[in-house]
C-alpha cells in the first residue's frame, strides 16, 4: 500500500512490522531457519518529530507488545528528556521495559573532551596554516563549552569538528 505512510503510526506499525512478523512466525513454526526474538532499534527517540509524536510512538509500541503474541524486542535510545522519562515510567509502559541508563556508570564528557583534544591536536599538526595556529588553541573555556553542548553525544562532537 503506497499510502501507508499517510496513515497513523499504529497502522504503519501493524502493516509494516506486526503483520509481516506474524506471517514470518507462522512460517518459522514450520522450519528452523528463523530465530526469535527479533530486535528493532529506534535510536534517538528524543529527536523524533515533537513530544506528542514521541509519546505516541512509545505508547503504540507498548500496546503492540502487550496485545500481540510476537517474539520481538525494541531497543529505544534517547536522551533523558522529562516527557520521555515520564512516558517510560507510566504504568502503561514501565512493566514492559528494562532501563539501561548510561549516566549512572558512564561519564561520556571525559571521553568527548579527549576526542576533542585529539582532533584539535591533529588539526594543529596537519593544517596547511598550522604555523598561524596559537599553541593554546582552543581556549579551555571554548573546549568546555563544546563538551557541555555535546550532552554526552559523540555525534555532536563529530559534526561540530566538521566546521572547524
Amino acid at each position: 500500500d503506497p499510502l501507508v505512510f499517510q496513515q497513523s503510526f499504529k497502522s504503519q506499525l501493524e502493516y509494516l512490522i506486526i503483520e509481516p512478523l506474524r506471517q514470518l512466525k507462522r512460517i518459522s513454526d514450520l522450519s528452523t531457519n528463523v530465530t526469535f526474538p527479533l530486535l528493532i532499534i529506534i535510536d534517538g527517540m528524543d529527536e523524533c518529530d515533537g513530544r506528542d509524536v514521541q509519546t505516541n510512538i512509545i505508547y503504540t509500541i507498548s500496546d503492540a507488545l502487550r496485545d500481540k503474541d510476537l517474539p520481538i524486542l525494541f531497543l529505544i535510545t534517547s536522551r533523558p528528556e522529562q516527557h520521555l522519562t515520564m512516558t517510560f515510567s507510566s504504568r502503561k509502559v514501565a512493566d514492559l521495559l528494562t532501563r539501561l541508563p548510561l549516566d549512572d556508570t558512564y561519564f561520556p564528557d571525559k571521553d568527548i573532551r579527549l576526542f576533542f583534544n585529539d582532533k584539535f591536536t591533529e588539526i594543529k599538526i596537519s593544517h596547511p596554516f598550522r604555523h598561524l595556529i596559537d599553541p593554546s588553541w582552543p581556549a579551555a573555556d571554548v573546549l568546555e563549552n563544546l563538551v557541555e553542548k555535546s550532552s554526552g553525544q559523540f555525534i555532536y562532537a563529530s559534526v561540530a569538528l566538521n566546521f572547524v
